[in-house]
């Protein structure tokens, strides 16, 4: 549950955006699902698994994520954000969160291109309990933002994927 809150309160970083056409976001959750479709969905696919009705876990290049999905005000999926389980101690000194980052930004720029904000920050500079956008990608209606974040002294990596107006 811990989890599922930090997840959302981590969503809530993303920029504000509606939903209007569909797109894909990820492993086929698209953009404009209702909650039961998505439920449907993923209750159907193999390489997904269903925490709850708006939460979910998948692997990502070897590395198991909780994912979570939000809704608009018209039932309408707009956005799902996905945390690393690993989590790292002192990040400059442990190469583990740069290599989970490093990962995470060689699928997105693969897949979406150069990205429009590039800033590989030093991350022990994240105040306590905060997270920093490291690089954002955009293609067509689809915002991905890779972030690192810190919470109670252990390091995450999540990205965001967002479907824009």
């Amino acid at each position: 549950m811990k989890t599922r809150i930090f997840i959302v309160t981590l969503l809530l970083v993303v920029a504000s955006v509606g939903a209007s056409a569909q797109s894909k976001l990820f492993k086929g959750i698209t953009s404009g699902m209702t909650k039961e479709h998505f439920k449907t969905y993923v209750n159907s696919t193999a390489d997904i698994e269903l925490v709850d009705d708006e939460t979910f876990k998948t692997d990502i290049s070897g590395r198991t994520y909780i994912g979570v999905v939000i809704f608009n005000s018209q039932n309408q999926l707009y956005s799902a954000c996905f945390l690393s389980m690993d989590e790292y101690e002192w990040v400059d000194y442990d190469p583990n969160v740069k290599e989970n980052a490093i990962e995470l930004y060689s699928l997105l720029k693969s897949k979406y291109g150069e990205p429009e904000l590039d800033r590989w920050l030093n991350w022990t500079e994240i105040p306590d309990g905060k997270s920093k956008v490291v690089a954002g990608f955009k293609k067509s209606t689809i915002r991905a933002d890779l972030y690192v974040t810190e919470k109670d002294e252990k390091y995450y990596v999540s990205v965001s994927y967002t479907h824009l107006r």
